[in-house]
């Protein structure tokens, strides 16, 4: 019998996703947001705010604003990296934010080559950077994706 591919669902958050979102944070960001800030993204915009699960667990997620383009944070566990998760994720949320804005932003740490190659296929173009941005000290690059016709 062959075994077959796991099925990762998309869905919107939940107040009891909150415990997992901060794991994944927390273990994928050296300055992690806190419970308080993504309380306030679930209470302000539910429908940017996403969650990948399998049968067991949180996988993944992704926060967005459309009343201010900006995609947040996106992340996937470490033991689920690289398959496919955060493309998903990608995906879903900028469905969410076709219908909500026309040009989409997000800010991502220089060495974070895996999300700035994700980015780049999803046609995200690098407008700039913000010295200095992280607490750490390493610049920001930011990436744009106008969704106007061309």
């Amino acid at each position: 019998m062959l075994e077959s591919e796991p099925l990762y669902r998309i869905r919107r958050c939940r107040e009891g996703d909150l415990d997992d979102v901060l794991m994944i944070e927390e273990q994928t960001f050296p300055d992690p947001y806190d419970r308080e800030i993504f309380s306030q993204l679930l209470v302000s915009e539910p429908q940017g705010f996403l969650v990948a699960e399998d049968d067991s667990s949180v996988l993944g997620y992704a926060a967005s604003s459309g009343r201010y383009g900006l995609i947040f944070s996106l992340a996937v566990s470490a033991t689920h990296r690289r398959r496919g998760i955060g493309r998903l994720l990608m995906t879903a949320v900028l469905g969410y934010l076709r219908g909500e804005t026309k040009r989409i932003s997000l800010q991502v740490r220089v060495t974070n080559s895996a999300a700035i190659a994700l980015y780049h296929q999803f046609s995200f173009r690098e407008q700039g950077r913000i010295r200095r941005y992280y607490p750490d000290g390493e610049d920001a690059l930011v990436m744009t994706l106008d969704l106007r016709p061309a």
